[in-house]
């Protein structure tokens, strides 16, 4: 349930000029109304807001009660601003813009603010100045500059890493995809096409978004209350009732790695059974499959994340598998204006397993995103379109799922 977190409450006051009264009855009447007016300001002297739908993360529920809020403590009326920052989902659905789901809650919200006597103002567009409509390409997008420090010795040759820039609100626009793919299809031997075009393409075990560190999430009070209702799931209790004995050693709450600002619950399975078959989702969440020991479970320093396999490294069966999804269900997929491409990568949420990799324009919602697809999981990145960085194509790309399958994938590409 979204709630008005930011608002910046300004009140201008402005005070009637007339020339002097000459009667102290007319100016103890003025004094009286001045006196009113601060004590019980009118409806006109109420202060007015923003009011920010953010990502789509609103509900009806969430819409009239922030209203009700803003009614109750003596907000005159409100902005509404429909923009992005890519924070976390906490509503069951996300409404994109100008949807009919996103129409119907703008109705309510009208209809709500008329019947509680709050002015309402309307951005003619979504993002800041018209900048977020989906008719504005990247490349003219708003922008800025980012740089980094590096503080060396002087007086004799440096080697090391420079520090990269910050790149937390986007991908950089510097490098042309295809220079990227050039370069990886002359390590590979074989032409590479991932991006781009309307053009299906079925494999591209591209390692991307891989993380220098990683860090254990904080988990919303929401999420934790969603995997509970999952592990009192019946389709929780099947997964439990088939399981191997002492397959199983535990379960957690934790946060999707293979599509940003989603809950996982973290099924922690026997290092000796590490193979165990976990569906991609369990009644409705995805699912992250983490090999422990029961000795790390009792103690309870269980890692909180899937452990990164240095490269790509997925069986020939699991790839097999994952290209005959994506021949199936790419062509569908690139039809969405959203996506901007559709591969194979390996699966963060569990390394072992291959997954469906969908390139989505950072400036567009797509109008689906299941959690997986004919039981293969769903990996997601956000990235501009026609642009990536070489450090979304990892240090020592393509880290390849077997260089010799990739080859042979690439070759079967129309």
């Amino acid at each position: 349930m979204p709630a008005l977190r930011h608002a910046v409450l300004c009140c201008f006051l402005l005070l009637p000029f007339s020339p002097m009264q000459t009667a102290g009855v007319a100016r103890g009447q003025t004094e009286s109304t001045l006196r009113v007016g601060f004590s019980h300001p009118p409806a006109e002297a109420a202060p007015r807001v923003w009011y920010h739908w953010m990502d789509g993360d609103v509900d009806k529920a969430g819409i009239a009660l922030d209203l009700d809020w803003m009614h109750r403590i003596g907000i005159g009326g409100f902005q509404t601003v429909d923009a992005s920052l890519g924070l976390p989902l906490v509503v069951p659905e996300r409404v994109v813009y100008m949807t009919p789901p996103w129409l119907d809650a703008f109705h309510l919200a009208m209809d709500k603010a008329n019947a509680l006597k709050l002015d309402v103002t309307i951005d003619s567009s979504p993002g800041w100045s018209e900048a977020g409509g989906p008719w504005v390409q990247p490349v003219d997008g708003m922008k800025k500059y980012v740089w980094s420090e590096t503080v060396v010795e002087g007086g004799k040759p440096f080697r090391g890493t420079l520090e990269k820039p910050p790149t937390n609100t986007g991908a950089f626009q510097s490098l042309p995809v295809h220079d990227v793919l050039a370069e990886l299809g002359r390590k590979l031997g074989s032409p590479l096409r991932i991006v781009g075009t309307k053009t299906a393409h079925p494999v591209a075990c591209i390692n991307y978004d891989r993380a220098e560190h990683r860090y254990a999430p904080v988990i919303p009070e929401l999420w934790r209350e969603r995997i509970q209702q999952v592990l009192h799931s019946p389709a929780y209790r099947r997964f439990r009732n088939h399981a191997p004995a002492g397959a199983i050693l535990g379960t957690a709450a934790g946060a999707s790695l293979d599509e940003r600002g989603k809950p996982a619950l973290i099924v922690y399975v026997s290092d000796r059974q590490s193979n165990l078959p976990v569906p991609a989702t369990i009644d409705g969440v995805r699912t992250q499959v983490i090999p422990a020991t029961r000795a790390a479970i009792a103690r309870g320093n269980a890692p909180m994340l899937p452990i990164e396999p240095e490269g790509i490294h997925l069986s020939a069966a699991s790839l097999a598998h994952a290209e005959q999804v994506a021949n199936r269900h790419a062509r569908a997929w690139l039809r969405d204006p959203a996506i901007l491409g559709v591969g194979v990568a390996q699966s963060l949420d569990r390394p072992s397993e291959a997954a469906l990799l969908v390139l989505i324009n950072l400036k567009r919602i797509p109008l689906h995103m299941p959690a997986a697809v004919d039981g293969l999981r769903i990996r997601y990145i956000h990235l501009q379109r026609f642009h990536v960085t070489l450090e979304r194509a990892g240090p020592s790309a393509p880290a390849s799922c077997a260089a010799e399958e990739m080859k042979s994938a690439l070759q079967r590409l129309p």
